[in-house]
């Protein structure tokens, strides 16, 4: 039994080790300390912000 989980296992080792790597690899051409996501989202804010009447 214990034989036929270790290929499942060691696959799923491999997957997550794999994106992890790529995430790091993606982060270190990021030229902001935010997301991409996050970053758009910022705008989105300045965007509203600048519509924005203050009395």
């Amino acid at each position: 039994m214990c034989v036929s989980v270790i290929p499942l296992l060691e696959a799923i080792r491999q997957k997550v080790q794999d994106w992890f790597s790529h995430r790091s690899l993606a982060a270190l051409y990021l030229k902001s300390v935010l997301t991409p996501w996050a970053e758009e989202e910022v705008q989105k804010q300045i965007e509203f912000a600048r519509i924005m009447t203050v009395s």
